[in-house]
């Protein structure tokens, strides 16, 4: 049975009698809809910013004057703007070449001023190319000015606000009018409280501490409410009310009308537990279900089929992932893309059967040919789940698009040792990449194949000659001076300058990294030849040099687990410490920069708006054993509640 609040779903213009707390909000987006064909509407994640533009700004609205166009990325942002936009095309009228005759065409047919509304546009700097964002503030360009009837709302997570200062050479004004969506504070969550109360014959035992409870519990001590875990909140909690006074009508699917009455007390409250119980708990109890109701109707089915969709609707930034499907009769199939790649081994049938449950658990949604977890709530609930085998195989993912963004930027190849980091999983990523992403990675391979063979062949050349003259000058003196005692003289001059030619050479190869090289070649000088001094020498320096590759080699096998990052840094550390060099100062630099790079990510998961405390934590945590006590960290840990 469903209740009448609306979980994660986002409120429409169908729900605008039931749309509280946000009147001064609604209000100040319809006067600035007044003054810009641009507007940006921002905020942390769950406050609500869809539902403000599509059902409080709505509201205001009636239907000679509102033309709204919702439009998520899809696979292509500016693609899903024009579909969207021919879709309301009257039937048997022909596309148009361009998206402002598109525009034109729909406000003379309709009489009404055209709405874009591109929600989550945070989708597009996590998903999209740099060209798709360059084409998408091309055409809002030209939309803006045209001086055409319409108007584009951009809805962004605040914290991608900083991408949009790359589209500002294009937009210039696009931070001119902004509306920062807040969280809830006490006031407005006390009025959606009462007045949902009123709406949906709802009482309290004690109004003002059952709200102020309420409102505690969904905080979590931080600042304000998010308006997704108050619906949700409110939706587990009605159910649970319901079902306990009134078992016979809960087993009905609708809601019976009029609305019985229910009363929240005070002791219900307290036991229903926090947003983070009640929304763990949620999916916890959803996902144990779904896997028996597939285990029982697929016994030979993969065990993790549940997992792998989960997983493949997350992005490596831990935010929701869409993925395109068909349907043919009854069953669905997902288009194929790099993330569903790890999901072919699944039947369509056992798929199908997954989607639906899903669907009617509430947990996944349609969108415009799309499925999608319904919000990012549930997106950081399963990544937090991940293993650290995923975890680590989704950085090492990101890391590499990263760098082959910067190879398109730079011309510069993946390093030796990026290479070994990305042999475990090779396997996996091979079918999800890209071809020109692949063909980078072999490119990579063999520059750095060559390069190395050049190295070496040009080292060999420049020892060889160097032994070559350092023995034909020995010769030659020994020859010229044999019946002399200058000769016993010359020859040691001559064995020292081959000694210190051969030592300056393996120091050549030390300082390249090719420490094995280096300690053998100090082991072939011989020794028949020196002082005893120079022997000792030589010995201590050979033994030093063993110590620092086996440092070096450690060091590089404990930088692939997080967990041993710090070891991995102190043995670099060793290393550098038993002899200056400046190439091994520059590996430890890079150890320490892709190590802060790891931690910047806990930090920012830890500080993201509407993460569980059990999530922060868990980052914080995470964090500070990569770099035991990180500042910022330490603090943010110490301000999450116990």
């Amino acid at each position: 049975m469903k209740s009448p609040f609306k979980f994660l779903d986002a409120y429409t213009w169908a729900d605008r009698e039931a749309f509280f707390g946000r009147e001064e909000e609604t209000e100040n987006l319809y006067q600035m809809v007044f003054k810009s064909p641009l507007m940006l509407v921002y905020g942390q994640s769950g406050t609500g910013k869809t539902s403000l533009v599509q059902c409080g700004l709505a509201s205001r609205f009636d239907g000679a004057d509102w033309n709204p166009f919702l439009i998520r990325r899809q696979d292509n942002l500016n693609d899903s703007i024009r579909q969207a936009l021919d879709r309301a095309l009257p039937q048997g009228e022909t596309p148009k070449d361009s998206l402002l005759d598109t525009v034109a065409f729909l406000f003379r047919f309709y009489l009404r001023p055209v709405y874009l509304i591109i929600d989550q546009l945070e989708e597009l700097f996590i998903l999209g190319t740099e060209e798709e964002q360059e084409n998408f503030a091309k055409n809002i360009q030209a939309l803006v000015e045209s001086e055409l009837a319409c108007k584009v709302i951009l809805v962004i997570r605040e914290e991608y606000l900083g991408h949009l200062y790359d589209l500002e050479k294009y937009l210039p004004s696009v931070f001119d009018h902004r509306l920062r969506v807040e969280p809830m504070g006490l006031k407005k969550v006390g009025e959606v409280l009462e007045k949902s109360a009123e709406k949906f014959n709802i009482s309290f035992e004690k109004p003002e501490k059952n709200i102020r409870s309420i409102y505690d519990k969904l905080s979590a001590g931080k600042s304000g409410v998010q308006l997704p875990y108050l619906q949700v909140y409110l939706d587990l909690l009605y159910r649970e009310d319901f079902q306990r006074t009134y078992p016979d009508l809960a087993k009905q699917v609708k809601l019976p009308q009029p609305l019985p009455k229910l009363t929240f007390s005070t002791a219900e409250i307290e036991h229903f537990g926090g947003i983070e119980d009640v929304l763990g708990r949620f999916l916890q109890e959803q996902e144990r279900d779904l896997q028996g109701a597939l285990s029982a109707e697929f016994p030979r089915e993969n065990p993790q089929a549940l997992a792998l969709l989960l997983d493949a609707l997350v992005t490596e930034a831990g935010t929701k992932r869409p993925l395109r499907y068909e349907q043919n009769g009854i069953l669905l199939s997902l288009k194929e893309s790099p993330e569903t790649e790890w999901l072919r081994g699944i039947s369509k049938e056992s798929l199908t059967f997954l989607i639906q449950k899903l669907r009617a658990a509430r947990i996944l949604r349609d969108q415009d040919g799309s499925l999608e977890l319904a919000h990012d709530a549930l997106a950081a609930l399963i990544d937090e789940r991940r293993s650290n085998q995923q975890r680590r195989r989704n950085e090492t993912w990101t890391r590499l698009q990263n760098n082959y963004r910067e190879y398109q930027d730079t011309g510069e190849f993946l390093s030796r040792k990026q290479l070994l980091n990305l042999e475990d999983f090779l396997p996996e990523f091979q079918p999800r990449l890209e071809p020109q992403v692949w063909q980078y990675i072999q490119q990579s391979q063999a520059h750095n194949d060559a390069l190395e063979n050049a190295e070496l062949l040009a080292e060999r050349r420049k020892r060889r000659i160097t032994m070559q003259v350092a023995a034909a000058l020995l010769v030659l003196a020994l020859t010229a001076s044999a019946a002399s005692v200058y000769a016993f003289q010359a020859r040691n001059r001559l064995a020292l300058a081959l000694f210190e030619t051969q030592v300056k050479t393996a120091r050549i190869l030390k300082t390249e990294g090719r420490y094995r090289e280096a300690v053998d070649l100090l082991g072939q000088i011989r020794r028949s030849d020196l002082q005893s001094s120079q022997v000792k020498s030589l010995e201590d320096l050979r033994n030093t040099w063993q110590e620092i590759q086996t440092k070096v080699q450690s060091a590089e096998t404990q930088m692939r687990q997080e967990n041993t990052l710090p070891n991995a840094l102190a043995t670099y550390r060793e290393a550098l410490n038993l002899e200056p060099d400046e190439r091994l100062k520059q590996v430890l630099g890079r150890a320490e920069k892709y190590r802060d790079s790891l931690v910047q990510v806990q930090y920012n998961l830890a500080i993201s708006p509407g993460v569980p405390t059990n999530l922060a934590r868990a980052a914080c945590e995470r964090g500070l054993r990569m770099k035991p006590g990180e500042p910022r960290l330490s603090k943010k840990l110490k301000e999450l509640p116990q």
